[in-house]
């Protein structure tokens, strides 16, 4: 693998987990997404380890003009093309921060084409660095950037559905727009009809109390992942309409309903929809193979979503 002056320990982190380079056509797809010459490095990059996580124990922290942050995974070209929205449009995304709700971006345009930024909730982009070698050679370990306490916020019981939520989750949904408009019971119907079967209790109970949800903001919504999943945490990023659950069923009865996007490249939220295992929650990242459990129900991974926070706040 080519020397892009990456620590050791990432190196060794990557290699156990198999990292494997990006093919052409990728490469390609994000170039046609960016409409504009992708700078060198970052192409190197891409072809030289594809689109890893940095799991714990690697080198991630970094400093931005916004303060400092931690790389989390590099996009692949689908998630670059959904995260367009979420920076300016001279700036391309190519990488998730901890968070789950920031960027680090390539600028596209002159007269620093092919700098590296961080672009936060705000949308205001904050320089971190020259060029994206000088962004991999600049990156720390991030036990100092990393906070440390877990924080569920001001939890809410909702004694009418029995969903326990973050006030301050409440509020982000609000904030876009979310979290107040029941899914319509006629698209509810067809989903069950599609399924054969009715929708998990707590899900439908969601669904038509809260109806589509977006985890952006001060949503708390950081879970812990499984052992072997190549990052220690994801973060919700958004619970699907009736119109996106209809574009999820699973092909084979009674295999798990994807219903939540994550913030992991093509990372999801599962829900079993077998008698064994009937409401229990799954998550599924690229090239994880099988669904893995997170949870027993959904009342209990709501209730469990947390942020982690510095000592200082």
């Amino acid at each position: 693998m080519a020397d892009l002056s990456l620590s050791a320990a990432t190196l060794a982190l990557w290699a156990a987990a198999g990292v494997t380079p990006a093919t052409q056509a990728e490469v390609a797809r994000i170039a046609a997404a960016a409409g504009a010459p992708l700078a060198p490095n970052y192409v190197t990059f891409l072809k030289t380890y594809g689109f890893p996580a940095w799991p714990e124990g690697s080198d991630s922290g970094f400093v931005s003009d916004l303060g400092p942050g931690t790389i989390l995974a590099m996009l692949d070209p689908a998630s670059v093309e959904r995260s367009q929205a979420f920076v300016p449009a001279d700036h391309l995304p190519v990488a998730s921060d901890y968070s789950g709700h920031g960027f680090v971006t390539l600028r596209l345009r002159e007269p620093d084409s092919g700098s590296v930024w961080y672009v936060g909730d705000e949308g205001d982009p904050g320089w971190i660095a020259p060029d994206f070698a000088s962004f991999l050679t600049g990156l720390t370990p991030d036990a100092e950037s990393l906070p440390a306490e877990r924080d569920r916020g001001t939890p809410v019981e909702d004694t009418q559905t029995g969903f326990t939520l973050a006030r301050e989750t409440r509020d982000a949904w609000a904030a876009y727009g979310t979290g107040a408009t029941p899914e319509p019971p006629d698209e509810l119907a067809a989903i069950e009809d599609a399924l054969g079967r009715p929708l998990p209790e707590a899900l439908r109970t969601f669904l038509t109390t809260f109806g589509y949800v977006t985890f952006f903001g001060d949503a708390f919504a950081t879970f812990d992942l499984p052992p072997g999943a190549g990052q220690p945490y994801d973060f919700v990023s958004v619970i699907y309409s009736t119109a996106v659950l209809m574009r999820s069923l699973p092909d084979a009865k009674g295999a798990p309903l994807p219903f939540a996007s994550t913030a992991l490249p093509e990372g999801s939220l599962l829900i079993g929809m077998t008698e064994e295992d009937e409401g229990r929650i799954y998550w599924r990242g690229t090239d994880t193979g099988a669904p893995v459990p997170v949870s027993p129900d959904l009342r209990t991974f709501l209730a469990n979503l947390f942020t982690l926070r510095n000592d200082d706040g």
